[in-house]
C-alpha cells in the first residue's frame, strides 16, 4: 500500500505558510499504473487550476503516484454537501483525462476535519478512498471516505496479512508460469479497462487476439469466472 502523504505533508505546513486554519477537506489523487514522474509534474499547473475553482488546488503537493491537496473552510461542511464535492471532482477528472488515451484517475475525498491534526485524518481518509475507487475499472472515479460503508470492511481485509495470504494463494497458479509477469500485467490492465479486450490491447501495444488468448489462459490458470462481479473484484483486489 502506497505510504500516507499525511506524516511528511504536515511537517512542511509551518514553514510554508499553507493555511490550515478552519475545517479542511483533503482530496488524494492517484494515477494508475507506474506514472512517467516528469509527466506529473507538468501536469500539476493544469490540474491545480482545474482545481481551484472547485476550492481545492491552492496548496497541491506532488507525489510518485499523483497529488495531494486540500479545501479550508471556516464553517464544518454540512453533509449534504459530500455528494456535490463528488460529482465535481468527478467532472475535473474527466476533463483532466480527456484526450490522454490509458490515462487512469482516481480521486479520495477526506471528511472535513478541523487544523493540522485534522488535515493529517483527513488525508489518510482520502488515500484510503482513492484506492478503493480504483476498484470500479473505469479510467476515472471518485470516492469520499463517508459514502464508503461496506468498502471501507473491504478495505481494512485488503490492507490485512491475511488478504495477502489470499492474494498469494489466488494468484500462486499464475505466478509459477508467468515468470515475466506478462500474464498479470495483462489481467491488470484488463480488469481496470471494464474487461474490454480492444482497449487493453491498446494499452499494452499488443494485438487483441493475443489479449484475449492471454485472458483464457488466466481464467485456466487461476479457475476464476472473471464475469462473475464477486470474482473479479477480488482477483483485481489481489
Amino acid at each position: 500500500m502506497p505510504e500516507s502523504p499525511g506524516t511528511g505533508l504536515v511537517r512542511q505546513i509551518g514553514t510554508l505558510g499553507w493555511k490550515v486554519d478552519g475545517w479542511c477537506t483533503a482530496l488524494d489523487i492517484q494515477v494508475a499504473g507506474q506514472p512517467d514522474q516528469q509527466r506529473l509534474l507538468a501536469l500539476t499547473d493544469e490540474l491545480q487550476h482545474r482545481l481551484t475553482e472547485l476550492g481545492f488546488g491552492t496548496h497541491i503537493v506532488e507525489r510518485p503516484n499523483g497529488w495531494t491537496t486540500w479545501s479550508t473552510s471556516g464553517a464544518e461542511p454540512q453533509t449534504a454537501s459530500y455528494g456535490l464535492t463528488s460529482r465535481a471532482v468527478g467532472e475535473v477528472l474527466r476533463a483532466f483525462v480527456a484526450g490522454r488515451p490509458g490515462m487512469r484517475v482516481y480521486a479520495g475525498i477526506g471528511r472535513p476535519c478541523a487544523g493540522v491534526s485534522g488535515l493529517k485524518k483527513s488525508l489518510a481518509e482520502a488515500q484510503e478512498a482513492s484506492t478503493i475507487a480504483q476498484a470500479g475499472g473505469t479510467r476515472t472515479a471518485v470516492q469520499h471516505i463517508d459514502e464508503m460503508g461496506m468498502q471501507r470492511i473491504l478495505f481494512g481485509w485488503y490492507a490485512s496479512q491475511e488478504f495477502a495470504d489470499f492474494a498469494a494463494t489466488l494468484l500462486r497458479p499464475a505466478l509459477t508460469v508467468d515468470r515475466d509477469e506478462e500474464l498479470l500485467r495483462t489481467l491488470e490492465t484488463y480488469l481496470d479497462n471494464e474487461s474490454s479486450p480492444t482497449v487493453t490491447a491498446d494499452v499494452l501495444g499488443v494485438h487483441g487476439n493475443t489479449v484475449v488468448n492471454r485472458v483464457v489462459r488466466i481464467r485456466q490458470l487461476l479457475s476464476v469466472d472473471l464475469d462473475d462481479p464477486d470474482q473479479r473484484l477480488a482477483v483485481q483486489l489481489a
